[in-house]
């Protein structure tokens, strides 16, 4: 008799890359959190769809995930956001827990720093060196790279401010072929994909100053197709599932 092996959850993550408050207005700083909340029902909604679509996936529902280093900024606006709206909280710290709480001056920041850590499913204590003379925050956003399906980046448009910064980790997510929802800080535009694979062809190496993009809501279906087709076939050694 041949036991069929269990249908696999549709598991999904979103990896937050954005600017501090120095680069943040802040009277769109509600607005900003707003359109986060927006976007991530509509990849729930949308996955949910999906995963209904294809009968190779459980009869679950999708396993959502954001991952965040907690800087205050963008990355806590996403951590709050998701726990709102239902997402697990995977963190990335990139120095030990209390050494990296100093970034933070104002004692309400430390206070949700700590209850975002609480809150957290899973917390990743990278051994950064807090008292190098040069603090080094990029690991922090390679392992978000390597994690996530998605990137969500909260991005002003402007250079970066150096190694592991928004615009660089961005830059290598476009190169790596990771879709990026861009989210406009000033609140004027709505939010946009930035793929390589809206190219039509596999996603693949592309700059962010010339990378295909499309408004996010006319493509957000077709993206999360293609990612729940190719996770299942890399749990599958690279079988179609059609």
């Amino acid at each position: 008799m041949t036991i069929d092996a269990p249908k696999p959850t549709l598991a999904l993550s979103v990896g937050i890359v954005g600017h501090r408050p120095n680069r943040l207005p802040a009277e769109t700083s509600a607005a900003i959190e707003a359109r986060i909340d927006e976007i991530l029902l509509l990849l729930k909604r949308t996955a949910e769809e999906t995963r209904r679509r294809h009968p190779f996936y459980a009869d679950e529902p999708v396993a959502f995930t954001m991952i965040s280093a907690l800087a205050e900024g963008a990355d806590r606006m996403a951590a709050r956001s998701a726990i709102r709206n239902g997402l697990a909280l995977d963190v990335v710290l990139p120095f030990p827990a209390d050494a990296y709480e100093q970034d933070f001056l104002e004692p309400a920041s430390r206070a949700e720093y700590r209850q975002l850590i609480d809150a957290a499913r899973r917390v990743e204590v990278l051994p950064g060196d807090y008292g190098a003379e040069h603090r080094d925050y990029d690991p922090a956003g390679r392992v978000i790279l390597e994690t996530a399906d998605i990137i969500l980046g909260v991005w002003d448009g402007g250079p970066s401010g150096g190694r592991g910064g928004t615009t660089d980790l961005l830059q290598r997510a476009a190169a790596k072929g990771i879709p990026i929802i861009s989210i406009d800080p000033s609140n004027r535009t709505a939010p946009r994909l930035l793929w390589s694979g809206l190219a039509g062809g596999p996603p693949g190496d592309a700059d962010l100053t010339s990378i295909p993009s499309a408004p996010l809501a006319e493509v957000v279906a077709p993206m999360i197709d293609r990612l729940a087709r190719s996770a299942y076939e890399k749990r599958r050694g690279g079988i179609d599932p059609s």
